[in-house]
């Protein structure tokens, strides 16, 4: 999700559990702690584990993250220890939970699997909650109210919201029309009433992309996408104790092929669906013409499709 809806979310959790005015400015900021991990992107492929929504999107991270700034910023927010760690869990949790509700995912198992666990309710940014979050919560901090009471018709909306969206992927996989096993609804990035499918067809080993319109009860093909396809250096790529693991935790993979001189360079990705790029880059692996493998890594890049 949006920075902003992770932020909403820190401060409505505080206003819900009566905390002090400056714990509500710190736990507004911890809602957005996790996506800290952007600052790991820029470090290679040694350190995929600990960028974007890696470790720190896992129960594992919530946990160290709690646990770390209760303890750093005891200075600054003073009160019992044990209370400080329950009040800056929620948020931090709160963030991993709504990452869950999108199609993106998020690993919460990690570090024993990366396999992003996703709902698929939800798009990367909601308007519609920061809307009734951003008025609600000037109205709290206005009228200096908290607690359940207070809070309740916020988590009410959001309860709502919730389970629109539940029916309209249930529309949306009903328009499509696909009664098919491979074949996934997910939300558009910003549009509520606009959905997309992909099918994975296994006799053709194509992705079909669908673009599926809730209001006007329209569902239409936009693109197809190859999959892995069946070429002796993408078999040979198969040897790799990371892209074996790599297929494991992701469900929609593709393979980008390039020659680099005499070897062959072979990049496994994962349709996400990003506003950086159609695919996420995860495995690079180099292969000789013989069929051994040169080099695996871990990779962090995006890329489109052909």
């Amino acid at each position: 999700m949006d920075p902003l809806t992770h932020a909403l979310i820190g401060g409505l959790t505080a206003k819900t559990v009566k905390v002090s005015r400056r714990r509500f400015w710190i736990m507004v900021l911890l809602g957005n702690v996790p996506d800290l991990d952007v600052l790991a992107n820029g470090l290679g492929s040694w350190a995929y584990f600990i960028q974007h929504r890696g470790l720190s999107h896992s129960l594992l991270g919530v946990i160290f993250q709690t646990v770390f700034f209760a303890w750093v910023l005891k200075r600054w927010d003073p009160g019992e220890f044990k209370t400080r760690i329950l009040h800056y869990f929620i948020p931090i949790f709160s963030h991993i939970a709504c990452d869950y509700l999108t199609s993106y995912g998020v690993p919460l198992l990690a570090p024993y699997t990366f396999y992003n666990f996703s709902a698929d309710l939800v798009g990367g940014v909601e308007l519609i909650p920061i809307i009734f979050m951003s008025f609600g919560l000037l109205w709290l901090y206005y009228k200096e109210q908290q607690g359940w009471k207070a809070t309740r018709s916020l988590w009410a909306a959001w309860g709502i919201y919730l389970v629109l969206s539940f029916t309209g992927k249930a529309y949306a996989t009903k328009l499509t029309d696909l009664q098919k096993e491979g074949l996934t609804t997910v939300p558009s990035m910003i549009n509520p009433f606009c959905w997309r499918a992909v099918y994975w067809d296994p006799s053709t080993r194509n992705y079909h992309y669908y673009s599926v319109n809730l209001l006007k009860k329209r569902c239409e093909p936009t693109l197809v996408f190859p999959g892995p396809p069946s070429d002796w250096v993408v078999k040979a790529s198969l040897k790799s104790e990371k892209v074996m693991r790599f297929l494991m935790d992701n469900r929609w993979p593709v393979v980008r092929v390039n020659r680099e001189n005499e070897n062959w360079k072979v990049e496994w990705g994962n349709i996400m669906f990003s506003a950086r790029g159609t695919v996420r880059g995860k495995v690079a692996v180099t292969v000789s013409p013989s069929g051994k493998i040169l080099e695996e890594k871990n990779s962090f890049t995006f890329w489109e499709p052909t």
